[in-house]
């Protein structure tokens, strides 16, 4: 199906020449321009699909063309390359091209000197770090020119290295990969040569970039995070395009791609995908003149199923059974479901593909280009570059393993596959450790058919660890002859002879982890149970009652025994203006509460762990001993339980709902309180004046156990910011906990407002009485993202 005047790219980004096409991203350009202005090196870092590549094919670079930069001017020549597996040769073929560095008359005179143009750029950039700018300085780039280096996909560096490295078994960055970044940090230090340096990188790769000196402190100054499109602006994405093409979209289903699309990022690619599907079906079916329709949509599939619609229909182009086998075998090596469930791409060079697939380069080939198609772009590299032994096969985005039903499936065995042979790979290498077979008929059996059927080789097995040949000679030596009677009785005889002790160690392996991930989770259920996480915080609430006595029975010995301040501050002519401020006796003993807080606050900071870690230690012995004894039920929970978060489908409160929360349930005590004040004063009763001091104390305990409690979970100030509270499983807290909960906040106050700001460095935004409890604030599901949620009252 042709592409031809389809406004959408598909699966693949946009290109530098469709800025006409792009829209919807406008915004976000000068932003853009604005940090590479000032630090002289941009990352772009977005999730898969997110349009970092397109942004800056279609919006950094025009922009920079026509001058939005005005420190720097119009005059830009840009050197654009995906670093893959050599980065320095990919960067000096970037450079090479006409009208970057050099112009076609001197890359022509170069050739004359028997090596080509690029040869000698790759030559200068590995002299040194200062490679870049020297072979920029050689150029002698017109006054004012300016060199933009682009390295696309960024995450390839790692990407790569990481396959490469599980080929060599090396560990770390390839001195490759230290060189290539020390070009690119040196280059953008050096102010004296015009160069700047733009990278896109996918945001899961961002903590690798700690493993290069100086790359992270780089990304870090000049980082942009490419937000999500709002839904104006993928409305624009959509009519945008279609208007360029002089088309038009219907309403109804401009309303439901908004719709379809969501708040999630990673529909984008999808939705370009299913956009150019549905422009190619309104041409097919000739219904120019007519908007785009929701017919047109929905005969593709719409978003959910185009992908898939469309992955088929490529394959049904596989005429033979040989091209569809290869093409099974290409797409199960390229996805990885056996280190990942959720399935990760597994580039593979193209040499490597052919011995796993015992095909010829031309064969593959073949079952690559149905695949490359321009109209398609579901593998890299794309359709039109020439495809050799060292090239890198990708699939081009990760919606594909995700939506095409038949490379699922795929995947599915491959992955069962692999599992099975790394079973057998690690019998066979205990096999040639000591010569005596743990398996038995028919597991033996059953593996000798898994080889015939998915008839594995050496090439594949590289891939899950190896030992290949010595699995072929366990599986000639053990499935035994050919009669049955002969096989089960030379078996039975092989495992008659081997050590009972060898059988139990082989189980004790398989099993290990499982045991081990289970008796941590019986270890964190009962400390999470147990009543000695109370004890940090008892005493250092002790702590701090004796020492808030002391601090102030000593400031008021020290500073105010005769009732004064004593330095006066009226003629001061600042405090003489503040008028508003209060005593500084009084201001004394605010700093006094607040102060003698602290040893409280970090005791139980230091105390807290080294009560849980004996706690755990000690638990760990104990279902260590009723294991030994019998009793194995103890270690048999689930490794697994939900977290409150997914239990109800919602997230952590943050700082603003629960600051929200906290001065409208202070505004109900205060109220509460002048109304005990009230009747008090009305009765006046020696005996009633005694509850007021008791109801400053009695009032909140009753008020914050009681209501959190209850059914609703929150206090009524919760409950008009959206938000309740749970413990760390979701379920209800009980009124002695909540009682705990509202005395452990004691610390949270007085340690000068540090505990609750320890909210912003955990995951869980749990203040310290949260810790201290194992509770946890979450918003209400029907709150939304606003602020407030309803009252319910």
């Amino acid at each position: 199906m042709s592409a031809v005047g389809n406004p959408f790219p598909g699966l693949r980004p946009f290109r530098s020449d469709e800025e006409h096409l792009f829209f919807g991203r406008e915004s976000q350009v000068d932003r853009m321009i604005g940090k590479l202005a000032v630090h002289r090196f941009l990352a772009v870092v977005g999730t898969s699909g997110s349009g970092k590549s397109s942004l800056v094919n279609c919006g950094l670079r025009p922009a920079l063309h026509r001058g939005n930069m005005a420190q720097a001017g119009a005059a830009w020549r840009m050197a654009q390359f995906r670093p893959g597996s050599a980065p320095i040769a990919n960067l000096a073929a970037a450079l090479a091209q006409p009208g970057v560095l050099f112009d076609r008359k001197e890359i022509d005179d170069w050739g004359t000197t028997g090596l080509s143009a690029q040869e000698l750029i790759e030559s200068t950039l590995r002299l040194g770090s200062l490679g870049l700018v020297d072979i920029v300085e050689q150029a002698r780039l017109p006054a004012g020119m300016q060199l933009l280096v682009v390295v696309d996909q960024f995450e390839e560096l790692f990407r790569f290295h990481a396959l490469v490295g599980s080929e060599s078994r090396v560990q770390g960055p390839s001195q490759e990969s230290i060189a290539f970044v020390k070009l690119l940090l040196e280059a953008q230090a050096h102010p004296r040569v015009p160069i700047h340096i733009v990278l896109t990188m996918r945001s899961d790769f961002l903590g690798e970039s700690a493993q290069f000196l100086g790359l992270a402190e780089a990304i870090n100054e000049g980082q942009y995070l490419v937000p999500r499109l709002t839904r104006d602006e993928v409305r624009a994405a959509i009519c945008g395009p279609v208007g360029v093409r002089g088309g038009d979209i219907s309403p109804i289903l401009l309303t439901r791609l908004l719709n379809d699309v969501g708040d999630n990022p990673d529909q984008l690619s999808i939705l370009q995908h299913a956009l150019n599907r549905t422009w190619a079906e309104w041409e097919r079916t000739g219904c120019a003149g007519e908007p785009l329709d929701l017919r047109h949509y929905e005969a593709v599939g719409g978003m959910a199923d185009a992908l898939n619609r469309h992955a088929q229909e490529a394959y049904a182009e596989l005429a033979s059974e040989r091209r569809q086998a290869l093409a099974r075998r290409i797409f199960q090596t390229l996805t990885d479901r056996v280190n990942d469930p959720r399935g990760v791409r597994r580039p593979t060079r193209l040499g490597r593909r052919c011995a796993i697939c015992d095909a010829s380069p031309a064969e593959v080939a073949e079952v690559l280009d149905v695949f490359r198609d321009p109209s398609r772009s579901f593998l890299m590299p794309p359709s039109g570059e020439p495809l050799a032994a060292e090239s890198w096969i990708d699939i081009s985005h990760e919606s594909l393993m995700r939506l095409w039903a038949r490379l699922i499936d795929w995947a599915a065995a491959e992955a069962d596959g692999a599992r099975s042979y790394r079973r057998l790979s690690e019998a066979a290498a205990l096999w040639q450790s000591a010569p005596r077979s743990l398996l038995r008929d028919p597991a033996l059996r059953s593996y000798r058919e898994w080889r015939v059927r998915n008839r594995p080789n050496a090439a594949w097995a590289e891939q899950y660890q190896g030992y290949f040949d010595s699995m072929e000679e366990f599986l000639k030596e053990f499935v035994g002859p050919p009669n049955p009677e002969e096989a089960a009785a030379d078996l039975e005889r092989r495992w008659l002879a081997s050590r009972w002790a060898q059988a139990m160690e082989l189980l004790n392996q398989s099993s290990e982890a499982q045991n081990l991930e289970r008796l941590n989770a019986e270890v964190e259920r009962r400390w999470l149970a147990s009543r000695w996480r109370f004890f940090p915080a008892g005493s250092m609430l002790l702590l701090f009652v004796i020492g808030q006595i002391r601090f102030e029975g000593y400031l008021l010995d020290t500073f105010l025994s005769d009732g004064t301040f004593p330095v006066d501050l009226a003629g001061v002519p600042l405090f003489s203006r503040l008028s508003w401020l209060p005593a500084p006796a009084d201001m004394l003993k605010l700093m006094a509460h607040l102060v003698s807080g602290m040893p409280a606050f970090m005791g139980y900071l230091l105390l807290a762990p080294y009560t849980e870690q004996r706690f755990k230690r000690a638990a760990r012995a104990a279902i260590e001993r009723e294991s030994a004894a019998g009793a194995t039920d103890t270690v048999a929970v689930e490794c697994a339980q939900p977290s409150a978060i997914e239990l109800h489908g919602t997230g952590y409160a943050g700082f603003w709902r629960r600051t929200a929360a906290h001065l409208i349930d202070w505004v109900v005590l205060i109220v509460a309180w002048f109304a005990v004040f009230a009747v008090c004063a009305v009765v006046e009763n020696d005996v009633f004046w005694l509850a007021f001091p008791l109801s400053l104390v009695l009032l909140p305990w009753l008020y914050h156990a009681s209501f959190l409690a209850s059914r609703h979970q929150a206090t009524w100030g919760m409950r008009v910011a959206g938000i309740f509270a749970t413990d760390l499983q979701g379920h209800p807290l009980g009124f002695l906990r909540a009682t705990g909960r509202h005395f452990a906040s004691f610390l949270s106050y007085y340690g000068a407002l540090l505990g609750f700001l320890m909210l912003f460095f955990n995951e869980r935004r749990q203040t310290l009485h949260d810790r201290i409890c194992g509770t946890v604030v979450l918003r209400r599901p029907s709150a939304g993202g606003q602020l407030f949620g309803p009252i319910c009252l």
